[in-house]
């Protein structure tokens, strides 16, 4: 379901959702529920979306990497963004340079993606794309 991300005490929920969710993951059996447990959604491309997004990527191929190596497929706080670009109150060239820089971590960054529906398994945008997940940020 969807986390609030504004105060330390939100982060430390979320932070330990996500640590659940390895966990869960790994003992999960079918390849569809594993694949929305490993996939963090993140809705808006400001700096804190962008700032998490990265954070998260660093975790899951850093810190993560040793304990669950095995899960190459965790997606990394794929933001999505209404508008047609991350950090829509930076200079041009800032603004490409986050683009690039999260994809090259590997995040899938989705941008004129409007949000139409959060449900407990999935985000649904605007154009019928579904992104499975278990977590919403």
């Amino acid at each position: 379901m969807p986390s609030r991300l504004r105060t330390l005490e939100q982060a430390v929920i979320v932070r330990n959702q996500i640590l659940r969710w390895f966990g869960r993951a790994a003992q999960e059996p079918d390849a569809a529920r594993r694949r929305g447990a490993l996939t963090f959604t993140i809705v808006g491309g400001g700096p804190t979306g962008v700032e998490f997004a990265g954070a998260l990527a660093e975790l899951i191929r850093g810190s993560f990497r040793k304990d669950y190596a095995h899960w190459t497929s965790a997606r990394c706080g794929d933001p999505v963004e209404a508008m047609g670009t991350l950090l829509p109150g930076l200079p041009q060239r800032l603004r490409a340079y986050a683009a690039a820089r999260l994809r090259r971590m590997g995040v899938e960054v989705r941008l004129q993606a409007v949000v139409q529906q959060v449900t407990r398994d999935a985000v649904h945008l605007r154009d019928g794309t579904t992104v499975p997940t278990d977590t919403v940020v």
